[in-house]
Parts: C-alpha cells; structure tokens; sequence
C-alpha cells in the first residue's frame, strides 16, 4: 500500500502554555523528503527556537481512516 508522510511543526503557546500552535508543512512522497524539508525549516525564523516540535507522520493512501478521539479547535 501506498504512504504519504506528513510533516508538522507545534509549539506550546500562551501564558499558561495550555494550548499548541500546530503547523502542517507539507505531505512528501518519501520519509527522505519529509526529513529534508525538516532540516530545511529547523534554521527558519519561527521554527528554530522550537527544533523539538517536529514530527512525521505515515499515512497510508486509500487507507479506510477512522477518528478515534480527541479534536482541534481553530481559533481565528
């Protein structure tokens, strides 16, 4: 089965630091090309001082998705 992997960036915000700011910066065809882009963004202004807040994810394509739990609220 086909993968795409997703990259995000998230950092905790605000004064109590409850909540996170979550950044999703692409969908890559590889793990290789999601981990480019990743030493790409960790010298970018907004994302170096949180170097810890990456993460890829495996998605499999076609997959039959399913949420389980939780939720994000999009403040604006």
């Amino acid at each position: 089965m086909k993968a795409v992997y997703l990259l995000e960036h998230s950092y905790p915000v605000g004064e109590d630091k409850f909540f996170d700011e979550v950044r999703i910066i692409g969908l890559y065809s590889t793990k290789r090309k999601a981990k480019e882009a990743l030493l790409n963004y960790q010298c970018k202004v907004g994302f170096k001082s949180h170097i810890d807040g990456f993460w890829i994810e495996k998605w499999k394509v076609d997959d039959n998705f399913q949420w389980v739990d939780g939720f994000v609220t999009i403040m604006i």
